[in-house]
């Protein structure tokens, strides 16, 4: 396999789509945790559209769509702290479940599903360990903050 294909399926295929099944964890744990309304965002830069799914969900999709996303959640009431690692940790959960099941799945040959599988586990990996760099934190960081830390978003 050609070293530029894989790049060109990692940025354009695999990135983008990683990062909707992690952010969707997000969003899923923001639903457990009865979030009055949930915002996911793929890719960074200008937004060029934002689609509304039901009374709760809004999806943006901005410019540079492989460079990232985002979910954040608002209610009324705070969230416990308990309710903070329950959706920081649905990201990683999801991109983990994802790779794990794609791994079941995948024959010897299909170097493209096995790839795919193993880009989300990765993403599952890093967001697990708490790091906070360039003002990015990691789900886990957030995690550790929530049980250790005062509990702040900060």
């Amino acid at each position: 396999m050609h070293w530029l294909l894989v790049l060109i399926y990692l940025v354009l295929v695999a990135a983008p789509a990683g990062v909707l099944i992690h952010e969707s964890g997000h969003v899923i744990g923001s639903w457990f945790c009865r979030a009055e309304h949930m915002n996911l965002s793929l890719g960074t830069g200008k937004r060029m559209k934002a689609v509304r799914i039901g009374r709760k969900l809004t999806i943006h999709f901005h410019l540079l769509l492989t460079a990232g996303g985002n979910a954040s959640s608002v209610r009324t009431h705070p969230y416990s702290n308990m309710e903070k690692v329950v959706i920081s940790m649905g990201g990683p959960a999801c991109s983990l479940a994802a790779g794990w099941v794609l791994m079941q799945f995948v024959s010897e040959g299909n170097t493209w599903i096995r790839l795919f599988a193993l880009y989300n586990i990765w993403i599952a990996m890093i967001n697990f360990i708490p790091f906070k760099w360039r003002g990015k934190k990691s789900d886990g960081y957030f995690v550790f903050r929530a049980i250790y830390g005062d509990g702040q978003s900060g």
